[in-house]
Parts: C-alpha cells; structure tokens; sequence
C-alpha cells in the first residue's frame, strides 16, 4: 500500500496561528491494522473539519472521490465570485 500525508500552513510560516489542510492515506494506528484512513482535515484556529471515506472498499472511495471533487468546485466558486465582488478578477 501506498501512503500519502501532506500538511499545508493556510497562514504562512511567520503567523502565528494555526490553520492548516492534512490530506492522509494511510494505515491507521487507532483502527486495525488492516484500515486505511483516508482524511482530509481543514483547520483553521478554533475550528476543524475532517472528510473521510467510511472505507478503502472501491464504492466508498469513489463516493468519498466525489465529496472531494463537490468541495474543489465549492471553493473555486467562491473563490472566483470573492474577486469579483471586490474586483480582483482577472480575466485572461
């Protein structure tokens, strides 16, 4: 098995606060042995969200797949819709 884990500091090296994503695949040491978990954890100060996929079965991944993708699509939204509202966009 293949195992992945990356943290990405949301505020920058210098800040001092603690806003981060983890995305992990891994075993896990809390479950059996033979469990993956499978997170994506967004934290930011006091407040923390964590996505999972129930389990490393082929339709759990790809509903889990499909949370991750609703939620880029969410973000790019708002994203773009942010710059727009305060005239940050850029249009190439």
């Amino acid at each position: 098995m293949n195992s992945y884990k990356k943290r990405t500091e949301l505020n920058g090296n210098k800040s001092p606060f603690t806003g981060n994503i983890v995305a992990l695949h891994t075993r896990s040491p809390k479950k059996f042995e033979s469990e993956i978990d499978m997170s994506l954890i967004i934290s930011d100060c006091y407040h923390t969200i964590r996505l999972h996929s129930e389990s490393e079965e082929l339709e759990h991944v790809k509903e889990y797949l499909k949370k991750l993708k609703k939620l880029r699509n969410a973000i790019k939204e708002y994203e773009i819709f942010l710059k727009k509202e305060y005239k940050l966009w850029k249009q190439n």
